[in-house]
C-alpha cells in the first residue's frame, strides 16, 4: 500500500500543474514573437503586403511558420526551469531579437525597405555605409533597438513564467 501514496500524490501534482498551466496557454506565449514580428510588419507596410501577388502569399506564411519555430524553441530553451542553457538561450534570443527587429525597423524608417540582398547591393560598401550611417544617426537607431530589446526581455520573463519547460 504503500507506493500508492507517491503514485496519487504525484497525480495529484500533475493536475494542479496542468490546470495552472494549460498547453493553449504555453503555445500562445511560445507564438507571440512571431506574431509581434507579423504585426510590426504589417504596421509598417499593410498596403504593400495586401498587394502581394498570390504566389508570394505562400512564402510569406511559410516565413512566418519558419519565424515562430525559430523564435518559439530559442523562448522555450530559454524558458526553462533551470540550467545553464536556459541562460545561454535568453542572451542568444533577445540578441537576435534586438538585432535583427531592431535594425530592420530602423532601416525602414530611414530607407521605406527591408535590410535585404536588393538593399545591400544597392550600396557599394555597406560596411563603412553601416558605419557612417550609425555615426552621424546613432540615437534614431538605440530608438530603433530599444523596443525590440525591452519587448525581447519580456518575453523571455513571460516564457519564465508561463511556459517552464
Amino acid at each position: 500500500m504503500p507506493p500508492a501514496q507517491p503514485i496519487a500524490r504525484l497525480r495529484r501534482w500533475s493536475r494542479g500543474v496542468l490546470a495552472r498551466r494549460p498547453v493553449a496557454r504555453r503555445l500562445v506565449v511560445l507564438a507571440l514573437p512571431a506574431l509581434l514580428v507579423v504585426a510590426a510588419d504589417l504596421w509598417m507596410r499593410a498596403p504593400r503586403v495586401a498587394a502581394f501577388p498570390a504566389k508570394y502569399f505562400g512564402s510569406y506564411g511559410a516565413a512566418i511558420l519558419e519565424s515562430a519555430i525559430l523564435w518559439g524553441a530559442l523562448l522555450a530553451a530559454a524558458s526553462a526551469r533551470r540550467g545553464l542553457v536556459r541562460w545561454i538561450a535568453a542572451g542568444i534570443f533577445v540578441a537576435l531579437a534586438t538585432i535583427s527587429l531592431g535594425t530592420q525597423l530602423y532601416f525602414y524608417r530611414q530607407y521605406s525597405t527591408y535590410l535585404n540582398l536588393d538593399a545591400t547591393l544597392f550600396g557599394t560598401n555597406m560596411a563603412d555605409s553601416v558605419f557612417g550611417q550609425l555615426s552621424a544617426d546613432g540615437a534614431h537607431f538605440l530608438a530603433s533597438v530599444a523596443p525590440p530589446l525591452l519587448i525581447a526581455l519580456t518575453l523571455v520573463w513571460l516564457g519564465r513564467k508561463l511556459v517552464r519547460t
